[in-house]
């Protein structure tokens, strides 16, 4: 009698004996003009095909979008000596000014009004500044062409040589400036 087959000897040990088991593809070399032209003219096709796609869609140079945000805070307090003004001390929001969406504020020149300070002073008579009576000055109030806030119920009528040109009393950075063609 002949000998029995592995399998039907130690059939639980072979079911495990086909992890160690492997295949292979046998390979043939064939030598011929025409079907290797083909295989490499597939090949440089689809190569072909992948490089344009990409330099179509511009997939080798894509950006994502950036989101961010830069803000720059100014610290600290500045000393300058002015001609017949002192010295003066500035700070932060002396030299600097509001955010803006894309830009960047270095201040670089200051024109200085010499004697200015808040507090209440005349408003300077000019267009939309007149008044002719009391009722023409409500306090609080201010135009688009005024100084400052309205700081008076009364009609004035200030410096003494512009008589006929009466305002009402503002709130605001004192003295005020006087158009050119009214210092005159």
């Amino acid at each position: 009698m002949p000998p029995l087959p592995l399998k039907e000897r130690f059939p639980p040990i072979m079911a495990c004996c086909g992890l160690c088991q492997y295949e292979t593809n046998k390979l043939v070399r064939i030598q011929s003009v025409r079907l290797g032209s083909l295989k490499w003219s597939l090949n440089a096709v689809i190569l072909l095909v992948i490089c344009l796609m990409m330099l179509w869609n511009r997939k080798y140079q894509q950006f994502d979008l950036v989101v961010s945000s830069v803000t720059t805070k100014m610290k600290g307090v500045a000393q300058i000596q002015l001609p017949g003004e002192g010295q003066l001390v500035w700070d932060s929001v002396d030299y600097s000014g509001p955010a803006q969406k894309n830009s960047f504020f270095v201040m670089t020149n200051v024109i200085v009004t010499k004697g200015q300070k808040q507090g209440k002073c005349p408003e300077v008579p000019w267009n939309g500044r007149l008044c002719v009576s009391d009722k023409d000055c409500q306090k609080g109030a201010s135009t688009p062409q005024s100084n400052g806030t309205r700081s008076a119920d009364r009609c004035r009528s200030l410096p003494p040589d512009r008589r006929w040109k009466m305002h009402c009393g503002a709130k605001s950075i004192c003295s005020v400036q006087w158009p050119l063609e009214q210092r005159l």
